[in-house]
């Protein structure tokens, strides 16, 4: 995360997922792509 730097929604999700400690999954459905790339 920062300038210049490209994060996608599951890397960001991974990250969420060690700061708060969670043991469970995350799934990312694969099956709804949109019509472009966004990027933030």
């Amino acid at each position: 995360m920062g300038v210049g730097k490209g994060t996608s929604v599951l890397e960001l999700a991974k990250m969420i997922k060690k700061i708060v400690d969670y043991e469970g999954e995350v799934i990312l459905d694969t099956s709804k792509k949109p019509d472009e790339h966004y990027a933030r």
